[in-house]
This record gives C-alpha cells, sequence and structure tokens, in this order.
C-alpha cells in the first residue's frame, strides 16, 4: 500500500447527523405524559424524566440527577432534562394565567 492509496472501506461509514439540541428538547417534551411528578420533602415539585439511555432522572427547573448535570453546572448550563422541564414549567405558568385572566373577564 502506497501512501496516496485509498482508505479501506471501514473507515468511510458515516454517522448519523447530530439532532440539535432543539431537537432533543422537543423529543423529550413530547414524552411529558410519562413524567412522574412528585414532591419531594420540602414540599418543591419535581419529575421522573426518563433518559435517553433508559434510566430515569429526577429534575426540576433547577436540578438534575443526570451525569451531564455536574459537568454542565460549571458552565452555567442546564442539562437537556432541566431545560425541557424549566420550558413545560414555564407553558404551565403561561397557560395558568392565561385561564386566569379568561376567568377575570368572565
Amino acid at each position: 500500500m502506497t501512501a496516496t492509496a485509498e482508505r479501506p472501506a471501514a473507515h468511510s461509514k458515516r454517522r448519523a447527523p447530530k439532532r440539535s439540541r432543539e431537537q432533543v428538547l422537543l423529543d423529550m417534551l413530547s414524552t411529558v405524559g410519562t413524567w412522574q411528578p412528585f414532591y419531594g420533602p420540602t414540599g418543591k415539585l419535581f419529575w421522573r424524566v426518563p433518559g435517553s439511555n433508559g434510566a430515569i432522572y429526577t429534575v426540576s427547573p433547577d436540578s438534575c440527577t443526570c451525569p451531564s448535570e455536574e459537568h454542565r453546572r460549571t458552565q452555567n448550563e442546564a442539562c437537556k432534562h432541566r431545560h425541557a422541564v424549566q420550558l413545560y414549567a414555564s407553558i404551565g405558568q403561561l397557560y395558568t394565567a392565561q385561564v386566569r385572566t379568561l376567568e377575570q373577564q368572565a
């Protein structure tokens, strides 16, 4: 084999394109029906959220038990589970505010 020879076919395999963070979050939000809400000892609301590896994580808008959370926290970023819960909680707050407004107008 010379220096200009082609690489073996094994190196030509292509990986599937990486999904964007937004697509991952949308996929997670589509599973919200499987999330299990519960209250912690202090009365704080948490959710049990399934991870992509099959593990179940305890998540709130400001914490998550997944391995990625510790790494991302040092960068002031939310892991995908915490970000999904933050979005879900925000949507819930908007919905509640709209219902209250409609009730007041009635």
